[in-house]
C-alpha cells in the first residue's frame, strides 16, 4: 500500500483529516501506528544524525518492512493512513524512505490550537503542554521546522487547514483528495461512519456530524490569551492580532 503521513501540531484536526481521507474505498485508517518511532529506536539512533551514515542498502530494507508491516494490517488496502502528529519531526525520514509518500499536514488556528493543547493536558511527557507560554513556544518551533520541510519538498506536503473546513467542508475536502490523487465523493463528509475505529483524544469530535465548536474558541478567552498573542503575533491573521484592542 502506498502511505499517507497526517501529521501536525497535536489537536490541529489530524483524526478529522484522516477519517476524511479514510472515507474512501481504496484508503484504509492506520491511526496512531507506532511503526517509524520503533524504527527509528531500534535501527536510526542517535536521531536524526545516523541518517547522514546510514547505508541505502539499509534504508531500503527499512522502507521495505514498513510496507511489509502495513500491507499485513491492511492487505486489501491500496493506500494506508498513518495519523501521529509527530510525524512532522520525521518528514525528513518518511521522504527517504518513502519518495511516492504522501504527507498531510493538518494546520489550524494558533490559538485555538495552543489552547486546545493546554485544556487537554496531554501525556505527562509532553510537559510543555501544562504551561500556555511554553505550548506558544513549542508551536512557534514546530512552525520554523514546517517551513523548513516545506522549502525542502514543496508540493509532496498538503496542507489540511481545520478551521477553513469546517467552514466550507466540500470545497475544503475536494481540494485535499485533488492534492492526494484521489476521487472526491460528497458522501465522504457523512460523519460519522460506522466500523471505523478511533482511539485519541478526539473521538467525540469526530463521532459528531462535523464538529465546529473548536474553531474559534480562543475568543473566548482574549485577556488571558493576550501575552500568548503578542508572542505569537507574526504567527496570526491580522485580525486575531487587533482584536484585544477593539
Amino acid at each position: 500500500p502506498r502511505p499517507i503521513f497526517v501529521c501536525g501540531m497535536f489537536r490541529s484536526g489530524s483524526t478529522l483529516a484522516e477519517q476524511l481521507i479514510a472515507g474512501h474505498p481504496a484508503v484504509a485508517a492506520g491511526g496512531e501506528l507506532e511503526l517509524l518511532p520503533a524504527m527509528i529506536a531500534r535501527e536510526l539512533l542517535p536521531f536524526p544524525e545516523s541518517l547522514a551514515a546510514a547505508p541505502e542498502a539499509k534504508l531500503t530494507q527499512l522502507a521495505a518492512q514498513y510496507r511489509e508491516r502495513i500491507a499485513a494490517l491492511f492487505p486489501a488496502a491500496a493506500c494506508v493512513t498513518d495519523k501521529r502528529p509527530d510525524n512532522f519531526f520525521c518528514i525528513g525520514l518518511i521522504r527517504t524512505l518513502f519518495p511516492d509518500a504522501l504527507i498531510v499536514h493538518t494546520t489550524r488556528d494558533a490559538l485555538d490550537n495552543c489552547l486546545s493543547v493546554y485544556f487537554l493536558h496531554l501525556d505527562p511527557r509532553m510537559s510543555y503542554a501544562l504551561d500556555l507560554m511554553d505550548t506558544g513556544h513549542f508551536y512557534r518551533q514546530y512552525r520554523r521546522l514546517m517551513a523548513h520541510w516545506k522549502e525542502l519538498y514543496g508540493a509532496a506536503i498538503v496542507d489540511f487547514d481545520y478551521d477553513r473546513f469546517v467552514r466550507a467542508p466540500e470545497a475544503t475536502g475536494s481540494a485535499l483528495f485533488e492534492a492526494l490523487g484521489l476521487e472526491w465523493d460528497p458522501r465522504f463528509l457523512e460523519f460519522p461512519r460506522s466500523g471505523r475505529a478511533v482511539r485519541t483524544a478526539s473521538v467525540w469530535q469526530v463521532r459528531e456530524p462535523l464538529y465546529r465548536h473548536s474553531s474559534g474558541r480562543a475568543r473566548h478567552y482574549a485577556p488571558e490569551l493576550a501575552p500568548l498573542r503578542e508572542y505569537l503575533a507574526d504567527l496570526l491573521p491580522p485580525a486575531a492580532v487587533t482584536a484585544e484592542h477593539r
